[in-house]
């Protein structure tokens, strides 16, 4: 596991880029953490090279991204961040699991091989917690030094992504099923995976043309009760470079994902959904989190 030691000064020098590249020459899809001139990192234990050819010099085929930079502001005041809450046990009698652990686990499943999250400066309790326990065999960090929004929170991790591999993304204060879901996904498309909740209005409603087909985003707004929101996201490395290149091109503006993928299918491109997900447990708040752990015992199962 790759956490727990800062970047020394000769792996700094090394993570500059080559000359004629700091200006942002080498494109989005050729970046990586030796390219990349501004982005914050921290945690980065078997040093930075590492991450770009894997332990034993293998080609990466599958990246994790975890947005927890949160403030966690519904459920203050907390002693941990909320992502660190305990939730379930890992078997039975056995230890609290960290509410993280179910996102890990299901990017486990679907066959991550590396995995970064990323985090605000006060939420360096993520790092010591992941750091003692098992998990992906190359786990990285980065910084979100200010709270602007999940947009900017997820596209800190851009320069890790290949164009060649497959992406997934979740929300680290939730817990959903199936858990084999990031398993059953489209190749070639960005890809939401939607879930039934009792109030859609409270999250990014998905409303499809035809089945499989997105039309449109609603976010956070009133609509019909029976609407499935996304709590999951996949998609090839290219479509994500693509699509945060198109938030940059709107000036960063973007705060919620959903106004962004209107505007991306607005500009011709495709956003595809699936109806597998079968419940859908947002730990962000009080409520949500006793709901998540009635629904836990009910299930009986550890995620």
């Amino acid at each position: 596991m790759y956490a727990g030691r800062r970047v020394n000064a000769s792996e700094k020098e090394e993570m500059r880029p080559p000359k004629g590249e700091a200006d942002g020459g080498a494109p989005p899809s050729q970046l990586s953490p030796r390219t990349l001139p501004s982005l914050s990192m921290i945690g980065l234990a078997a040093g930075v090279r590492q991450l770009a050819l894997g332990q034993h010099g293998s080609v990466f085929t599958m990246l994790g991204i975890i947005p927890a930079a949160g403030l966690g502001s519904r459920l203050q005041p907390l002693g941990c961040s909320k992502e660190l809450l305990p939730l379930g046990v890992s078997g039975a009698g056995g230890a609290p699991r960290a509410v993280i652990e179910y996102l890990l686990e299901r990017m486990l499943l679907a066959g991550a091989d590396r995995i970064g999250i990323v985090i605000s400066g006060a939420k360096t309790d993520i790092v010591r917690y992941v750091a003692r326990s098992d998990g992906p065999t190359c786990l990285f960090f980065v910084l979100q030094p200010q709270p602007l929004g999940l947009c900017d929170a997820v596209f800190r991790a851009m320069p890790w992504v290949r164009a060649e591999e497959l992406v997934l993304m979740g929300l680290p204060d939730t817990v959903w099923f199936p858990r084999n879901a990031f398993c059953h996904v489209p190749q070639e498309s960005l890809h939401l995976i939607t879930f039934p909740v009792e109030r859609p209005e409270q999250f990014d409603a998905v409303l499809c043309s035809r089945p499989g087909e997105v039309e449109r985003v609603e976010v956070k707004c009133a609509g019909a009760a029976g609407r499935r929101v996304w709590g999951a996201i996949t998609g090839p490395g290219a479509a994500w470079l693509r699509l945060h290149q198109l938030w940059l091109a709107r000036e960063s503006r973007d705060v919620y994902l959903g106004h962004l993928f209107n505007a991306w299918l607005q500009r011709g491109e495709r956003l595809t959904a699936d109806t597998q997900g079968e419940e859908y447990l947002d730990v962000g708040t009080l409520r949500g989190f006793q709901q998540a752990q009635w629904r836990l015992e009910d299930r009986q199962v550890v995620g």
